[in-house]
């Protein structure tokens, strides 16, 4: 008979979890019609090559706090944006001011 591991989780991997389940600025919004990849949705698709390590991190990460790759990767990056808020318009507005420079 195998000894099981009975111990609590360690307070690191509580802390991730409680840190991916955390609400959003973003859920304040209403919520999209029918989930990602439904025919309703015009969602931008985009193609990743990821490294092994990262994208088993996605698929666990997402079976945790109980949604789906497309939901996990999306609360990432809408946190990354918010913390980036400034930088962000401020490379929009640098990039807008190069397109209309003629050349």
């Amino acid at each position: 008979m195998s000894k099981r591991n009975t111990q609590p989780a360690p307070a690191l991997v509580n802390d991730l979890i409680a840190e991916a389940t955390a609400p959003t600025p973003a859920a304040d919004q209403e919520p999209q019609e029918g989930k990602a990849g439904s025919k309703r949705d015009k969602l931008d698709r985009i193609n990743l090559a990821l490294y092994p390590e990262n994208a088993e991190y996605i698929k666990v990460m997402a079976r945790v706090t109980g949604g789906n790759t497309t939901e996990f990767v999306n609360k990432i990056l809408e946190q990354h944006r918010a913390a980036n808020a400034e930088l962000y318009e401020k490379a929009r507005a640098f990039r807008a001011a190069l397109d209309s420079f003629k050349f």
